[in-house]
């Protein structure tokens, strides 16, 4: 008898882990993977960043870390996922990475997910070489709570961005030298 009580407990465990563990809000890049190539090594590109289902949204704190070798940071923008927002955003550098810090309440009444709460725009660096990439993206923390300041179940799912600028080679360059580069 106490037997299987005790497996009965440890199944409830178990399941009732699960169900938490499913409960969980993704908070992911839209594009997930970027793919910035010639001609576009020179444009601005931006990534929007998404919260899941999930309910009652009343603010965030998400950072996010990357490579500054390969990108700068353009701009941050609301989305207007949680209406009339207070919006912050600071950048914090530690060489070749920065860390960009966004921070936003609702003034209005909590919004369920999914949604999108803000927009990244980056330029990719004209001193990459051919064959940069891929640069993660990655959350470094990622906060997402309530009216009653408590915090919502989340996980973070990072992203790539993959820079190939075109070949600038001086003239002496042989074509074997070129070719070399893509092996």
């Amino acid at each position: 008898m106490a037997l299987r009580l005790s497996c009965l407990v440890l199944l409830g465990f178990l399941f009732s882990a699960a169900a938490v563990a499913s409960g969980q809000a993704p908070v992911y890049f839209d594009p997930q993977d970027a793919f910035i190539a010639d001609e576009a090594c020179d444009e601005v590109f931006c990534v929007e960043v998404h919260i899941g289902d999930c309910d009652s949204i009343e603010g965030y704190s998400v950072a996010i870390t990357y490579d500054t070798s390969h990108l700068t940071l353009g701009s941050v923008s609301e989305s207007g996922f949680l209406g009339p927002q207070i919006l912050f955003w600071q950048e914090e550098f530690n060489p070749p990475y920065a860390t960009v810090t966004v921070d936003n309440g609702a003034s209005g009444d909590p919004v369920p997910g999914p949604g999108h709460l803000f927009t990244l725009c980056f330029e990719p660096l004209f001193h990459c070489t051919p064959g940069d990439g891929p640069m993660q993206l990655v959350f470094e923390t990622a906060l997402v709570r309530t009216r009653e300041n408590q915090p919502i179940p989340i996980y973070t799912v990072d992203g790539t961005v993959t820079v190939r600028c075109g070949i600038t080679s001086p003239e002496s360059t042989t074509w074997g030298g070129i070719r070399s580069l893509y092996r």
